[in-house]
């Protein structure tokens, strides 16, 4: 297939099959990440400064893709987890082309966007995070060097993924390692030449908002969170526990590996493409644990590598586990395969986000509940570990510069951002919030006895969240 016409078909098929299996998440509350992202969105509509007045760790690219939604979504989240759905479709869609492109048959390719669009059931896949955007641009990079090789063009696209998450840097290698696979029997002189091209490309993006905080009088604000922040960062967790982590993604992703295993392990599937998907899926393994945090959706950097290994089994020598014999697939209309696919991914996603909708984000609507129904106006709130999302779902302002909850609490980030806590809670007591939220005990003494001296329970919700309002002044 080489042409837009032979590719829209599948276009629709995993548009439709992407929306049809993430319906119920349009109705989810926001996530803790996710909530965070949109509170700075509006932070950064209201005129902060990123760096400067609102504080995060992330590149700036994901963080203005999401002001750009927050100011035309504002919080209706249905239409954040519509275009997420989109976006999933797109990637699903891109896989196909990519195997398509590298030798797969058209079978190989069907599995591989179907068994990606799959993948984003488990909970950490059901809200917007970062890697989405990430693997967006990484994707369309990869799809622009195996259909075209235009190197610059492919590297540029892997650029704008570095500017949303850093850790794209091991997706690039990846692609280099592919650039160098295919070009082996060629001379130097253009091997480098087609190096030379993609790190130009690569380097670009980054090149360019470098000077945009330069021309904005941020530099040293950037500088500091780009280049001086990261040297202060130290891992939380031991070898044995990454090892753990790797573990326990196989587990749960066990359907996915015993296929990516077949295919590594037998014949059928070109060089290239062995060579290509498991030397990508080992780059982005690694860049999961580079940071030493063991956050789950992290994984999703390693996703787009697992679907195009693991959907390679329908050209390997045990495709016959994975086949319908020719007398039934010939009986079966295509058009009716295709309605009852859309029709079980739609009854699956119904019952499976039920758990997510109704029973694990049960305690997150009770305290967003209490709020709309009892503040005033004028009431501010500090969402002090937990539920950033509140500051968005309530229309209310940070208190301060570290809307992440997390960023005042855990060590590594307090040592990484060279935060001064005490001053930043002294800041917080006398900003005097009506509300505090927390998940269980807040890490502080001190300011664990200025929220006992000064406010009081008024919701104990499941899972440990509470809600604290100022005490009353007795005249």
């Amino acid at each position: 297939m080489n042409n837009w016409r032979e590719y829209r078909h599948p276009l629709w098929v995993f548009l439709l099959a992407s929306i049809a299996s993430r319906w119920p998440t349009f109705f989810n509350y926001l996530d803790k990440d996710e909530g965070t992202y949109i509170a700075i969105a509006q932070e950064l509509n209201a005129g902060a400064q990123l760096y400067l007045d609102i504080m995060d760790l992330k590149p700036p690219l994901g963080l203005w893709i999401f002001q750009w939604m927050e100011a035309i979504f504002d919080e209706r989240i249905y239409l954040y987890r519509l275009l997420l759905s989109i976006l999933i479709g797109l990637m699903a869609w891109m896989i196909f082309q990519i195997q398509d492109q590298l030798g797969g048959s058209r079978k190989a390719a069907w599995l591989s966007g179907l068994l990606f669009i799959f993948l984003h059931y488990f909970q950490f896949a059901m809200t917007f995070n970062f890697e989405y955007l990430m693997n967006f641009f990484t994707l369309l990079g990869v799809l622009i060097y195996v259909s075209s090789k235009n190197k610059f063009l492919a590297g540029l696209f892997l650029g704008l993924s570095f500017c949303v998450k850093y850790l794209c840097l091991l997706d690039f290698l990846a692609l280099i390692f592919l650039m160098f696979y295919e070009s082996r029997k060629k001379n130097g002189r253009k091997i480098l030449f087609s190096l030379f091209s993609a790190g130009a490309g690569f380097i670009l993006p980054f090149f360019v908002v470098n000077l945009y905080f330069a021309y904005q009088g941020l530099w040293e604000e950037f500088k500091f969170v780009t280049y001086i922040a990261p040297g202060n960062y130290s891992s939380e967790t031991t070898f044995l526990e990454k090892l753990q982590f790797i573990f326990d993604f196989h587990i749960t992703h066990l359907l996915y590996f015993i296929l990516f295993y077949l295919v590594l392990f037998t014949k059928g599937v070109t060089a290239t493409q062995k060579w290509f998907y498991s030397t990508w899926f080992l780059a982005t393994l690694i860049a999961t644990q580079m940071t030493g945090q063991q956050f789950k959706h992290y994984l999703l950097q390693v996703m787009p590598a697992l679907s195009l290994m693991a959907g390679a089994v329908a050209d390997s020598e045990v495709k016959w586990l994975f086949g319908i014999s020719h007398k039934w697939r010939d009986q079966i209309n295509p058009s009716l395969k295709a309605q009852t696919l859309v029709a079980l991914l739609f009854l699956a996603a119904g019952i499976f986000n039920y758990f997510d909708h109704f029973v694990e984000k049960e305690p997150l609507r009770n305290v967003a509940n209490y709020l709309d129904n009892n503040m005033n106006k004028s009431d501010r709130i500090y969402a002090a570990n937990c539920c950033a999302y509140l500051y968005s779902k309530c229309d209310r302002r940070p208190l301060n510069e570290y809307v992440h909850g997390s960023l005042l609490v855990r060590d590594v980030h307090i040592r990484t951002l060279d935060i001064d806590v005490e001053k930043e809670l002294l800041q917080i007591q006398q900003a005097q919030p009506e509300y505090v939220v927390l998940k269980n005990e807040y890490r502080w003494p001190e300011f664990r006895q200025f929220l006992e001296d000064e406010y009081t329970l008024v919701l104990n919700a499941r899972k440990g969240y509470r809600i604290l309002q100022k005490k009353a002044i007795k005249r």
